[in-house]
């Protein structure tokens, strides 16, 4: 502790306790250990290196914790030895709806709290949902550190930030894209344009856009577009299905401001008739983690991007095909389910978020009740990438090179699960292929030739 910190110290001892001194002076930083708690779901392990080196710019890591996945253990067991951090691996269970990896997490933290060997508690993740244990930890006495990405978006930063005593950012901070998203709500199911923009910078929250974000959420709730409160995250939909049902044309989806700029223009002038009502016909759903800003992107943004279209039978069957997993001509019953089932597994935390369980029987039924229920921020994960399996399999041998023709690439995947799993059953769709061979390749490194 440096001289300036002690005299600080010094002149406030008769202030009374620590969390007195604390207040007063703010963070100090350097003073004190601190447990790391971190997230698996939300942290990668080659940003591991960068959360530790956040939290030890504000103190000494007294021990680091990652709540893990029998899988991700095994697969990070080289980097988390590598890094000394502690593997806490978290049982899979089969029904549940709140994620046991949060609990132990938060458990783990509040445990810490009572014990007090511990000067504070930095919790990494992208999750907002962790600002409840921020606030806790600071209740019990302990300073708490919310270490998310520099990448994560303003408004998970500002939730963090306002829970926890700090907010510390890890990794780089996202470039400002020149790619601006537009989507042609005229046209249901259609796919993302991309453009090129000057300026794609955030605007300034003035007090007379302060003002119009306000008239216009009062006027989309209203119409049915919002919910009364308002939720975090859907503001996108209720303009994406206000603009389709009022016949506005292309909206800017991405940046949101550019689009709620539109929108507070489009208020002031509103038709002879009024505007129209939420039809209640209408879903909006998008990918998570959707980016179109890098050109190799492109093609999959526009394909897999952000989708407006009508409540059918058939939407669970497009919504899959919309985010890869079914592909053209896949259409038999036994097809679209083992899509039902792979869609399922890959959003399971997002799913268990929302309150749902699968039901084996009637899948396909509960997820057209969740792609329709008003008001549900429909963010979901797509199929798994098949240019990441195309890596892989150059890495180990399997194709000569990772622009093979499609014909290839299924063979060379079929070979492939005939040798690490001869007693499985081959999947039925493109989509499970490409997914249980990267559980394979992945769940053994060592593979690599």
């Amino acid at each position: 502790m440096n001289r300036r910190i002690a005299m600080r110290l010094m002149s406030l001892r008769a202030e009374g306790s620590l969390r007195t001194i604390l207040h007063r002076c703010g963070p100090l930083r350097g003073c004190g250990s601190l447990a790391v708690l971190i997230d698996g779901d939300n942290v990668s392990p080659t940003s591991l290196q960068s959360v530790l080196q956040a939290v030890r710019s504000v103190g000494q890591i007294k021990y680091s914790r990652i709540y893990v996945n029998q899988h991700k253990a095994l697969l990070w067991k080289d980097q988390l030895i590598e890094q000394g951090i502690e593997t806490i691996v978290v049982p899979q269970l089969s029904s549940g709806l709140k994620d046991p990896a949060d609990i132990m997490l938060a458990v783990d933290a509040v445990e810490e709290c009572l014990k007090g060997t511990t000067f504070g508690i930095a919790v990494a993740s992208e999750d907002v949902d962790f600002a409840i244990v921020l606030r806790k930890v600071r209740q019990l006495g302990r300073r708490s550190y919310a270490v998310t990405p520099a990448r994560s978006t303003s408004r998970c930063q500002e939730l963090l930030r306002s829970a926890a005593d700090e907010l510390l950012l890890f990794g780089e901070r996202p470039k400002i894209s020149k790619v601006a998203d537009h989507l042609d709500t005229s046209r249901l199911d259609s796919d993302v344009e991309l453009a090129e923009q000057a300026d794609l910078g955030d605007q300034p929250l003035t007090e007379e856009r302060q003002r119009s974000m306000e008239k216009l959420e009062e006027l989309l709730q209203e119409l049915g577009y919002l919910p009364r409160p308002p939720q975090r995250g859907v503001m996108v939909a209720a303009l994406a299905k206000f603009f389709h049902a009022n016949g506005l044309g292309r909206l800017t989806i991405r940046p949101l401001h550019e689009g709620l700029t539109q929108a507070f223009a489009l208020m002031e002038r509103p038709p002879a008739g009024g505007w129209a009502p939420d039809p209640k016909t209408l879903v909006f759903l998008k990918p998570k983690g959707e980016s179109a800003a890098k050109s190799l992107e492109e093609d999959r943004a526009r394909q897999a991007g952000p989708l407006l279209t009508y409540i059918s039978e058939d939407l669970v069957q497009r919504v899959l095909c919309r985010f890869g997993y079914l592909q053209a001509g896949e259409e038999s019953l036994g097809q679209v389910m083992e899509a039902v089932e792979l869609f399922w597994d890959r959003n399971r935390k997002e799913l268990q978020k929302c309150g749902h369980l699968q039901a084996r029987g009637d899948a396909r039924e509960a997820l057209h009740q969740i792609f329709t229920e008003p008001h549900r921020l429909q963010v979901w994960r797509r199929a798994a990438e098949e240019a990441r399996l195309r890596r892989r399999l150059k890495e180990v041998g399997e194709i000569r090179h990772a622009a093979v023709p499609r014909p290839q690439l299924v063979e060379a995947m079929r070979r492939l699960l005939q040798i690490r799993a001869p007693r499985e059953e081959l999947p039925k769709i493109y989509a499970a292929h490409v997914s249980r061979c990267l559980q394979h390749l992945e769940r053994d490194p060592s593979s690599r030739r």
